[in-house]
């Protein structure tokens, strides 16, 4: 009896826990945002105010995936670049807010969250680290 139970609520949590995606909203009117969880359009989240941003910045990550297979056992591992945008602001603390694999998506909405929170844009993408805005 505590399995049915238990598996009653444990499998529409895994699969809500599945599906969701993390979400950022900010008001620069109030200055406030919100980080939180979207499941099916319907968001869970909280409102925090927003600290003073000193600027945007792009910079690239590194991230790996672990394919194996099940029936030789063997795997490989896949290695991509993932850009990412983050509102810095304090001593170098980040608030991430986007990111692609497109360089110029990510430019595109780094001048865009430069410009509404009018602050600078620091590309460190290339060989060389530029502002940009």
């Amino acid at each position: 009896m505590k399995y049915d139970l238990l598996s009653v609520l444990g499998i529409p949590l895994g699969l809500l826990i599945l599906f969701s995606k993390e979400t950022i909203s900010i008001y620069r009117n109030n200055r406030t945002y919100s980080l939180g969880l979207s499941v099916l359009d319907k968001a869970i989240y909280r409102w925090k105010s927003l600290p003073a941003i000193e600027y945007v910045s792009i910079f690239p990550t590194q991230l790996t995936q672990r394919i194996n297979s099940a029936r030789t056992g063997h795997g490989s591992t896949i290695r991509y670049t993932h850009l990412r945008i983050n509102l810095i602001y304090g001593r170098n603390r980040r608030l991430h807010v986007y990111s692609s694999k497109t360089l110029e998506d990510v430019k595109q909405k780094a001048l865009y969250f430069g410009e509404r929170l009018n602050v600078g844009v620091y590309d460190c993408t290339g060989s060389e680290n530029v502002w940009i805005r």
